[in-house]
């Protein structure tokens, strides 16, 4: 079964609880509603402790907001651009290392190429190396969200939680709180969002058209790929 069959398979909007039945905005209602009322319970059974439980949520939320989740969008989908700029400099034969890059053997492949276009050369040098390129653009993400995290909020959220569970004796609703906050209201988290969207970048490349023989880019690529996959 063809599983691209709806519009709402690519979009989202699918079943998102664990029977299937609940729409996206539907279930997330449910979820907020289950959430407070945990955090109410907790509170409640923590007695003149109850502020551990309020301590504990502040931490976490201020260490969610830390990294926001347009921000990973936008530098996921512009993570190409730089890349593509280089490219076109091996395309123009100007003064440029090509062992710097990722994937040097496919890019030296498609330089030969009797492709005439410069930007199609460039676009599929950055196809050719498109993980490769994706690794080294998602460690510095990753590492400017770890810098941007302040740590010490953690911290102080895991020795609250663990307050928590010697005044109630058990975890299991803290596991509960936990599995809702999840659910809630980290709903999408920055590094997916940042590779989603670089992968978006990477599709609009697929569909660029080559001038010369007016194919899309990723006809190209799997043109250049059986090729390459025959020679071996």
């Amino acid at each position: 079964m063809n599983i691209f069959n709806d519009e709402d398979v690519i979009i989202g909007n699918v079943p998102m609880d664990k029977e299937k039945q609940k729409m996206p905005l539907e279930h997330l209602s449910q979820v907020w509603d289950d959430f407070w009322d945990v955090a109410s319970s907790i509170r409640k059974e923590l007695g003149k402790k109850g502020f551990l439980l309020e301590n504990y949520l502040s931490y976490i939320f201020s260490a969610i907001n830390t990294v926001l989740t347009y921000e990973a969008g936008e530098e996921g989908f512009s993570s190409f651009t730089k890349t593509i700029k280089d490219f076109k400099n091996i395309s123009n034969n100007k003064i440029f290392n090509i062992r710097n890059f990722p994937c040097s053997k496919k890019i030296e492949y498609i330089k030969k190429s009797s492709f005439r276009e410069d930007s199609t050369k460039a676009g599929l040098c950055a196809i050719g190396s498109a993980h490769a390129i994706l690794d080294g653009e998602y460690n510095t993400f990753l590492q400017k969200c770890l810098n941007s995290l302040d740590s010490t909020k953690i911290i102080l959220a895991d020795e609250v939680y663990k307050q928590m569970i010697d005044i109630l004796g058990t975890e299991e609703q803290l596991l509960k709180l936990n599995d809702l906050f999840q659910q809630r209201f980290l709903f999408a988290l920055p590094i997916p969002i940042f590779i989603q969207s670089a992968t978006n970048d990477i599709l609009y490349l697929f569909l660029e058209r080559d001038e010369e023989t007016k194919k899309c880019k990723f006809q190209l690529w799997l043109d250049i790929y059986d090729e390459r996959k025959n020679e071996k």
